[in-house]
């Protein structure tokens, strides 16, 4: 098949999950004998057009604003950059004339390039893997008498700035990571009700399980890992370290990730208020994460939001390292609790702390749960298998479309 994947970012361009996910299914597809092309936005450093390994990479997209830097949402601006990757797209849909187009994350891309491949007949994918398509929905009237703001607000959502959002898209084929996503984009009004839930992959040769899964040093060496938000609940493991400490629990509590400056601040703030050790590692390359999860005993994971799902539960379990987490939104479809990992209530550093204390008294339950953690990402979760899965969805509907780019 000729395919074409739609991206805002692409590797080495790497912000999270998603671009890694989209640079693995693309590289593996290659391996199986497809053409895979990557139509991304530009990046500083990086050539227009490049091949990496093996994948052809076109950046000729524009973001609407740069990640890391505030989003004006200024309905004329994104307009033109919509109009823009419109073009674009239609310009590499008349190149490649694709089998299928994959659409994988849209966050500040637009919805253009997407509109483009579903009015060009050519059959579209979508795999959502986190709430971004629900920024592009138009407002939804509420109840009660209209407001000025907000009778002016649908009618600039109305005309032209219709462009900026997705309520012309049909969603015809589509993928969500999990059963708890697929469930919130229906309810904000997405079609997506017969969507294909196929919680992500791992690559498990990346992870191989350590000699010595589940053994716990002293003091126990404990990580967290992700984006430095207070949606993360990494304040939920800091307390309970320093729980830990007054109990006379010696514990080493790693804290890898980078992102808000603010809640880096509370967090620096919180952990020197305590007995506990607490070190921050700053941003890990996504490479170097094998090396990390190995270099650990338990990896926590005291989410506070319905995270749709997380790579971490996934990596830590194949690595041999036990997980203790929180079961909000898709982590409730891989954490099994005393059966693959521990769980423990949002926000509950007590019941967290009692937790991780059981684990380093309890080495029966922390050898078993890292054999069985390995087990269940092996049978349910191996790349090969959910790429393999990707790739039939895409042959079946290559078949369905009437293509009209000219």
């Amino acid at each position: 098949m000729r395919l074409l994947f739609l991206s805002n970012l692409y590797p080495p361009v790497v912000r999270g999950g998603y671009e890694i996910l989209c640079a693995q299914v693309a590289e593996r597809l290659v391996e199986k004998g497809h053409q895979v092309t990557v139509l991304t936005t530009e990046a500083e450093g990086q050539p227009r057009l490049a091949t990496r390994t093996g994948v052809e990479v076109d950046r000729r997209l524009r973001l609407e604003k740069p990640f890391g830097e505030p989003l004006v949402r200024s309905r004329p601006m994104r307009l033109l950059r919509t109009w823009a990757n419109e073009d674009a797209t239609h310009d590499v849909l008349r190149e490649l004339r694709p089998d299928a187009v994959m659409v994988w994350s849209r966050l500040r891309l637009t919805t253009g390039p997407s509109r483009v491949a579903e009015r060009a007949g050519v059959p579209t994918l979508y795999t959502f893997n986190d709430r971004h398509a629900l920024g592009f929905r138009p407002a939804r009237p509420g109840g009660g008498t209209p407001t000025l703001r907000s009778r002016i607000g649908r009618c600039l959502d109305s005309g032209p700035f219709r462009r900026i959002g997705d309520a012309d898209h049909r969603f015809e084929h589509v993928m969500s990571i999990s059963r708890a996503l697929a469930a919130e984009l229906r309810e904000a009004g997405l079609p997506v009700s017969d969507a294909d839930v196929r919680v992500q992959g791992i690559p498990l040769q990346r992870f191989p399980i350590k000699a010595d899964a589940g053994e716990i040093h002293t003091p126990a060496r404990l990580l967290v890992a992700g984006q430095l938000h207070p949606d993360k609940g990494f304040d939920t493991a800091i307390r309970a370290v320093h729980r830990l400490a007054m109990a006379g629990v010696e514990v080493h509590l790693t804290v890898a990730g980078g992102g808000c400056a603010t809640t880096r601040a509370e967090l620096d703030g919180l952990a020197a208020s305590g007995v506990g050790r607490v070190d921050f590692v700053g941003r890990i390359a996504h490479d170097a994460m094998p090396a990390l999860y190995r270099d650990h005993d338990i990896v926590l994971f005291p989410s506070r939001w319905s995270e749709p799902m997380g790579l971490v539960h996934l990596e830590a379990m194949a690595s041999g390292t036990p997980v203790i987490s929180t079961t909000t939104g898709g982590s409730s479809e891989v954490i099994r609790d005393r059966e693959n990992a521990l769980a423990f209530p949002t926000d509950d550093d007590r019941v967290l702390a009692a937790r991780i204390a059981e684990l380093i008294r309890t080495p029966t339950l922390a050898h078993r749960l890292a054999r069985e953690a390995r087990r269940y990402v092996q049978t349910h979760h191996d790349l090969d298998r959910w790429i393999d899965g990707i790739e039939a969805r895409l042959d079946s509907i290559s078949t369905t479309g009437h293509r009209r780019v000219a």
